[in-house]
C-alpha cells in the first residue's frame, strides 16, 4: 500500500483483512482503506477461539459490516 502496509488477502473482488475478533473495529477500518487503494471491495476475516465468550465482538462487527455493505467472514482458529 502507499503507507508501506499489507493487505492480508486480495483477490480480483476484495480486500481482506484478517483479525482476531476483539480486534473487529481495527479490520474493519484496515478492509475500508485497502479496499479503497485497490478499487476493491473490503471485507473481514475475524478469528475466533471461542464464539460464546467472543459474540459481542462478533455481533458488533457484524451490525457494522450489514450497515456499511462490507462482507464478514468468522473462522475458527485453535488454540496457540
Amino acid at each position: 500500500m502507499p503507507d508501506g502496509t499489507r493487505c492480508d488477502l486480495l483477490n480480483c473482488e476484495y480486500a481482506i483483512e484478517v483479525d482476531w475478533s476483539y480486534k473487529w473495529a481495527e479490520a474493519v477500518g484496515q478492509s475500508v482503506l485497502y479496499a479503497i487503494w485497490t478499487d476493491r471491495q473490503p471485507a473481514v476475516l475475524l478469528l475466533v477461539r471461542n464464539a460464546r465468550e467472543e459474540k459481542a465482538y462478533l455481533l458488533r462487527c457484524k451490525m457494522v459490516c450489514d450497515r456499511l455493505k462490507i462482507k464478514m467472514y468468522i473462522e475458527k482458529a485453535g488454540q496457540p
